[in-house]
């Protein structure tokens, strides 16, 4: 019998979804059979808020990408007359400010192209001779 892949967040029953519960394994003392041990664990998860001190190349280059990042959308929000943060700031709730977000990563500086340029740059092209 072959059966379908059903993902996790699929699974129904007929009162709602399948709650699901982990339990940790026990080793022969009774104690969770972690690895590492729960202490050692803390530390070495604060140990990654070093990691641009570990791996400064790394962090440059995150900070040059970002920085770049927000000077384009900068450049965006100047092209459509206002300043970044005036312009993320000019929506009302979150979704809006999501959307005019969105609209500056996908805005462009280029004029529309004009029919009879384009006609012009491809002498050979269909339709080129009745935009002249």
């Amino acid at each position: 019998m072959r059966r379908a892949l059903v993902p996790v967040s699929h699974r129904f029953t007929a009162r709602g979804i399948i709650k699901r519960r982990f339990d940790i394994a026990r080793d022969a003392q009774g104690k969770p059979a972690l690895f590492p041990e729960p202490d050692v664990s803390r530390k070495l998860a604060w140990r990654n808020l070093a990691f641009w001190y570990f791996n400064p190349l790394f962090a440059v280059t995150l900070a040059v990408f970002c920085a770049v990042f927000a000077w384009l959308l900068h450049a965006n929000a100047q092209i459509k007359g206002s300043t970044l943060p005036e312009f993320l700031r000019g929506a009302d709730g979150f979704w809006g400010r999501v959307s005019n977000y969105l609209e500056l990563v996908v805005v462009t500086p280029a004029e529309k192209p004009d029919a009879r340029r384009v006609a012009r740059s491809c002498p050979g092209c269909r339709g080129a001779g009745s935009a002249r």
